[in-house]
């Protein structure tokens, strides 16, 4: 229905795989970032991204920003700070991950804007699943691998179905 094998043409195959293994560390460290911080200062610190996406757009796509948009971005950020009440005693290493989420996310988020003008959906979310794929297939290999019961089946295909139906 999308252009049959032609939508699957990679045009900036360097631009796919980047976005590709960006979603596939921002995940990865997200899994670390709630195993090691409460789960509110994760989201909290995670609410900047599109913050830094939009400093990235500037930088990277030449879009002009206006200083009514700076200033929102400043008060978000100001959002974020009120959300994480910071202080010196409470501010950790781990802290670092979610902001690393945030700040790949951006930069999948801006490469996605980029690969957009030559590259179908279809082929991006085709790149992201495969890449997301072989690097969960080599975690397994430091993780351990745990088979997977069939009555289990369901929320993996459930997973999957949100999953395509996000990257739509």
């Amino acid at each position: 229905r999308d252009g049959g094998v032609r939508s699957l043409r990679i045009r900036s195959p360097i631009g796919q795989l980047v976005r590709a293994l960006c979603l596939a560390s921002s995940t990865c460290l997200m899994i670390l970032s709630v195993q090691r911080l409460p789960l509110g200062d994760v989201f909290a610190i995670n609410h900047a991204s599109p913050l830094i996406m939009t400093a990235l757009a500037v930088v990277f796509l030449g879009e002009r920003v206006g200083w009514r948009r700076w200033l929102a971005i400043l008060v978000g950020f100001v959002g974020v700070l009120i959300m994480l009440r910071p202080s010196a005693a409470a501010f950790q290493p781990a802290a670092l991950l979610p902001l690393a989420v945030a700040m790949i996310s951006a930069t999948r988020d801006v490469i996605t804007r980029r690969i957009s003008a030559t590259d179908s959906s279809t082929v991006t979310f085709a790149v992201t699943t495969t890449v997301i794929l072989l690097a969960g297939l080599g975690l397994s290999v430091f993780t351990g691998w745990a088979p997977i019961h069939l009555r289990d089946l369901w929320l993996f295909a459930l997973a999957a179905f949100f999953q395509g139906l996000a990257h739509f």
